[in-house]
């Protein structure tokens, strides 16, 4: 028997295969999925793919995290729907798959995909996809009786005809909370955050593949002696009023000008910074005389492939979720944050209060 795994992101790409190597699972299949926004996504999975790993690989599909629809109000949209299930479970007959391992628990389509196959005899898992395998959605629970009338009529007439299971509830309730799901084993990164007796801990250890070997090793000079330090930006800019978005850029050059001769300075750009911050960062840096270094400008590697095999001195960071993994889905690392400097920069400027505001909940988010 074999099992399946469903990768829709970069970094759920390196966690699955993280995983397998944990877990030492034999008969792997991968699935890879990427976002019609972002056909980018198969570049990335075939840069960083270990091709060892996987007993096989399967074509990719477009937006499966969405597969599903969760429509039943239009007749077209039902149909579609049913086609797709059994597709997919004619796919996981062929390949004789027996457990399914998934990412963002949060996620619709996974959540009724848990109800349908575990339904069915499979051991649905979770692994790890970023900041949201923590921190729950805001969520008010439809409780009142027209509510759950109306979800038994849902189940009554299509969840369960079709597919012999109850899920009108959670289609009423998007954001709810997890607890109920039939999940069979959940890894994080991150120790003991969960406590269900079905949570287990992912170490994580160095494991690129050989086309990533290669392409760090086109940034990464071993044998000569550097300081590195490594920039990531984030386009705060789209918070900021346009006669204020220089103090963005005052931020970075005033935390970076005491970086020695013998330090390089590495820069991973958000993947929504537009060309023109881009061009204004390096012109400050370049005029700064500090050595540099773009990372990830082919190819959206996530950073933490480079963080899990390379030593940085320091990392400068407006606002990520990379900092909530220090020392966990690699070596623990110096983060200086920038985001307060830029506030109190806003604040002294007279930037308008709507924008401090925002500004303000995030520094308080990220304390």
């Amino acid at each position: 028997m074999a099992s399946l795994f469903v990768v829709a992101t970069p970094l759920q790409m390196l966690i699955a295969q993280q995983l397998v190597r944990q877990e030492q699972i034999k008969d792997a299949v991968l699935l890879e999925s990427y976002f019609s926004k972002h056909p980018d996504f198969l570049k990335s999975y075939d840069m960083c793919r270990i091709d060892s790993l996987w007993k096989k690989r399967l074509s990719p599909v477009c937006d499966f995290p969405s597969w599903d629809n969760q429509g039943v109000n239009l007749l077209k949209t039902a149909l579609r729907t049913w086609k797709r299930y059994k597709k997919l479970q004619k796919m996981m007959k062929s390949e004789s798959i027996d457990s399914i391992y998934l990412a963002d628990f949060q996620n619709q389509t996974y959540r009724f995909m848990t109800v349908l196959f575990s339904k069915k005899g499979y051991d649905v898992n979770f692994f790890e996809e970023g900041y949201s395998h923590y921190v729950p959605r805001v969520c008010h629970l439809r409780e009142g009786l027209m509510e759950k009338m109306k979800e038994s009529i849902i189940d009554g007439l299509y969840f369960m005809p079709l597919y012999h299971i109850r899920f009108a509830y959670w289609r009423n309730n998007p954001n709810c909370y997890y607890i109920g799901l039939p999940i069979h084993a959940r890894y994080s990164v991150v120790p003991n955050i969960h406590s269900r007796n079905y949570d287990k801990c992912l170490v994580c250890q160095p494991m690129v593949s050989e086309k990533l070997s290669k392409y760090l090793a086109n940034y990464i000079d071993s044998s000569v002696s550097e300081k590195r330090y490594l920039l990531l930006t984030d386009p705060m800019t789209e918070v900021l009023p346009r006669s204020f978005k220089s103090l963005y850029f005052d931020v970075i050059k005033q935390n970076l000008k005491d970086l020695g001769a013998d330090s390089v300075l590495y820069v991973k750009f958000h993947p929504r910074d537009i060309e023109e911050d881009k061009t204004k960062t390096i012109n400050l840096i370049e005029t700064m005389g500090i050595r540099y270094k773009i990372l990830s400008s082919e190819v959206n590697v996530p950073v933490e492939y480079f963080l899990l095999n390379i030593h940085f001195e320091g990392i400068f960071f407006f606002n990520t979720s990379t900092v909530f993994y220090n020392g966990y889905l690699f070596p623990k690392c110096t983060f200086i944050k920038l985001l307060p400097s830029l506030y109190e920069f806003c604040k002294s400027k007279g930037v308008p209060s709507y924008h401090l505001e925002q500004m303000r909940l995030l520094v308080e988010k990220m304390n």
